[in-house]
């Protein structure tokens, strides 16, 4: 009778696949300002509680996830939220959480993407990164260990949403990108 909605929708392709760079670029830029404007809310808003920042952040992430802006119907009449992988959006919530964090997490993943060559990894080590960051702040330089929420959820909301990519990596159908393709094309190109 009624449809069902389903929150573990597909992943949708990477603007810049489905649109062109430019359009992949400006999502890239604004799924980041999302994740930021997320923890700086809630900061304007209560002051100095560091779970509303997390949980906001973590909200944000999900969103981008599960968005309700691109919500499809399957073949069995079940309703999904599909949306992004949540890379862009949680490097944005890091951000809010700690600035500086970009400048660590930003690297890292660019090194990923472009020298492991899958964009779900590189999503992957965006989240590795904050939780590893949070945990050595948290103990190091006793900063809220709070933020040790968002980088774990972080990491449990991407696997989720990464499943059909993780299981293509392990077939080693995983569609690649960065630099490897580039490679290969010009290593064929040297062996005709």
């Amino acid at each position: 009778m009624y449809a069902t909605l389903a929150v573990a929708g597909p992943v949708a392709p990477t603007p810049w696949r489905a649109a062109g760079l430019l359009p992949g670029i400006l999502t890239a830029v604004l799924d980041v300002v999302k994740g930021v404007a997320s923890g700086w809310v809630a900061e304007w808003l209560v002051p100095g509680d560091p779970w509303l920042k997390v949980l906001a952040a973590i909200f944000a992430l999900w969103g981008a996830i599960h968005s309700i802006f691109l919500i499809e119907k399957d073949d069995k009449g079940h309703w999904h939220l599909r949306g992004g992988a949540g890379g862009a959006t949680g490097l944005g919530g890091a951000i809010a959480l700690w600035n500086p964090s970009v400048f660590i997490i930003l690297p890292i993943g660019t090194l990923v993407f472009l020298f492991v060559g899958y964009a779900s990894v590189t999503t992957i080590s965006v989240a590795v990164s904050a939780l590893v960051i949070f945990a050595i702040r948290a103990v190091v330089d006793n900063q809220p260990f709070q933020y040790i929420a968002f980088g774990a959820a972080a990491l449990v909301i991407v696997l989720y949403a990464l499943k059909p990519n993780l299981k293509r990596l392990k077939e080693g159908t995983e569609r690649v990108v960065g630099l490897r393709p580039t490679c290969k094309k010009k290593q064929k190109q040297f062996h005709l």
